[in-house]
């Protein structure tokens, strides 16, 4: 949570919106506003780990599918779900949402490990292969409203300070 950190020496509190992307949900405590994946088969598991069974999770819940068993509060086929969960969630906040600003934070897109993989070894594969459809998104859809905290998406998109920062109300 070095990205969360980093944001917080930036500006604190945040100002707008928190949405969360698969298991950041199950991690990042301070309240989530949305919660997006392009994996609803877990979601249903990722909300009982969160909150148990007798706490309704108040984030609303977003996919580009339905699944039996899942939350799922807003279908959002209109978008193109390619490039990672990350950028379909990037392209919510933008497109759906309306921020101004969008803010990636543990969203690098690079080959390390994973937040929640033990000792840093990385399980699952690598995002190199969506770095095209994050390339595209840059330069059709982003319009230098996306930036982000570490990793390939940094280097790419920049790294936000106060300046950048001083509009992102929402």
């Amino acid at each position: 949570f070095d990205d969360v950190a980093a944001l917080r020496s930036i500006v604190n509190p945040w100002p707008g919106i928190v949405i969360a992307v698969n298991r950041a949900g199950l991690a990042y405590w301070p309240k989530i506003d949305h919660w997006v994946t392009l994996h609803p088969e877990f979601l249903a598991d990722w909300m009982l780990a969160r909150n148990g069974p007798n706490r309704p999770e108040t984030a609303v819940t977003w996919c580009q599918k339905d699944h039996p068993g899942a939350r799922v509060d807003v279908l959002a086929r209109s978008l193109p779900c390619t490039g990672s969960s990350g950028l379909f969630a990037a392209r919510i906040a933008l497109h759906i949402l309306g921020c101004s600003h969008v803010v990636l934070a543990g969203m690098p897109i690079d080959d390390g490990a994973h937040f929640y993989d033990a000792d840093g070894v990385r399980s699952g594969p690598t995002f190199s292969g969506y770095r095209p459809e994050w390339l595209k998104a840059q330069r059709n859809e982003f319009k230098g409203r996306v930036r982000s905290l570490s990793g390939w998406t940094a280097m790419r998109l920049g790294k936000p300070d106060a300046e950048w920062l001083s509009g992102a109300a929402g």
